[in-house]
């Protein structure tokens, strides 16, 4: 879980902990509702409501909604699974891998709806995104890292344009959850294969 903080004022040790719990309970609370009923449906009166806290408290902490949502994937409150390729020094298959790990997970509706939620929320607050891409594992450390170990290895070429490729993964993942048609763990292997198959030395 990547390290998070609540300012309070000193020398209000019971007070803090009281603010940590209510930070928690709204945390939870959102995460909760927005897996239960979607981003579109999701509002800061039934986040207070469910974690028993008043909207100014959720306010005096975030500005909005997405917001909240953002700082629950950066918790890993709404988020437990992080999909991050393997380096076995094959390239293909650890791209295959880690395509199927995540049509595994898309396969459950549950879970598939809620990264449509969040792709939703993604569009009101970059946060989102930013935290949603480091959890399918297509941030700096995870896919971009690969990609680079892939050139210094030499099993890429060396002009390939690594932003790019990245773009051109996670874009067809995301098309495919978000036009529904899914991600079916046997096309792992065809689909990493036709994008890297003419960047592969």
């Amino acid at each position: 879980m990547r390290e998070t903080t609540t300012s309070t004022p000193a020398g209000r040790g019971r007070g803090a902990a009281r603010s940590e719990r209510a930070r928690q309970a709204i945390l939870t609370s959102a995460s909760e509702l927005i897996a239960r009923d979607g981003y579109e449906h999701l509002t800061i009166e039934g986040i207070a409501a469910r974690a028993k806290v008043g909207k100014p408290t959720i306010y005096r902490w975030w500005p909005s909604k997405s917001a909240l949502i953002a700082e629950c994937l950066a918790d890993d409150t709404l988020m437990q699974e992080d999909f991050a390729p393997p380096d076995t020094g094959d390239l293909l298959a650890d791209l295959t891998t880690w395509y199927r790990d995540i049509a595994a997970f898309l396969g459950d509706p549950g879970n598939a709806a809620l990264i449509r939620s969040l792709i939703a929320a993604s569009i009101d607050n970059p946060l989102v995104a930013t935290e949603l891409t480091q959890h399918l594992g297509a941030g700096p450390e995870a896919l971009h890292g690969r990609f680079r170990a892939a050139v210094a290895a030499g099993e890429l070429r060396a002009d390939v344009p690594i932003e790019a490729l990245v773009d051109l993964i996670t874009g067809g993942i995301m098309m495919r959850i978000i036009d529904r048609t899914g991600l079916r763990p046997g096309d792992s292997e065809a689909f990493v294969r036709a994008l890297l198959g003419p960047l592969l030395t």
